[in-house]
């Protein structure tokens, strides 16, 4: 059986890197549609798999993922600290990113380009999203590069 590169290589990282750098504050969960995890978390969902290149016994893969990042609290007419809060998170998540664009585990190569190419205060939301009552939710891109052996 193959390894599953995606999972080995990005998601198990990232969500360690997730666990690491937010402690108990913000968790990373992979799945595909919206469930409640709590007050604030991101949920990760793959969206391409693209082979850039190849070369003898290596292939080059960018994998394109969306990343949801959930907030509830109560919206107050005119008290932009929510907003806040959620624009820090962003932030925070843009630089976790940034500081590990290339990124080894233990001496392990796990990616070597990683980048959130845009995120959007105001995404389209699920009925289960639209349902929640204080939800603010942010989507990110994240392209994530990495080189495997075939």
């Amino acid at each position: 059986m193959a390894t599953n590169i995606l999972w080995t290589n990005i998601v198990d990282p990232l969500e360690r890197l997730f666990r690491t750098t937010f402690a108990a504050g913000l968790r990373l969960y992979f799945q595909d549609e919206y469930e409640t995890k709590g007050s604030q978390f991101v949920l990760i969902r793959p969206l391409s798999d693209t082979e850039t290149a190849r070369e003898g016994n290596a292939a080059t893969h960018t994998y394109a993922f969306e990343l949801r990042l959930y907030m509830r609290q109560a919206k107050q007419a005119g008290d932009p600290t929510g907003l806040k809060m959620l624009t820090g998170l962003v932030e925070d998540i843009k630089h976790m990113i940034g500081a590990n664009r290339s990124y080894s585990e233990g001496g392990v190569y796990r990616w070597h380009e990683a980048t959130v190419t845009d995120s959007s205060y105001t995404p389209d939301l699920s009925e289960l999203e639209a349902a929640e009552s204080g939800l603010r939710v942010v989507l990110m891109n994240l392209t994530v590069t990495c080189t495997v052996a075939i």
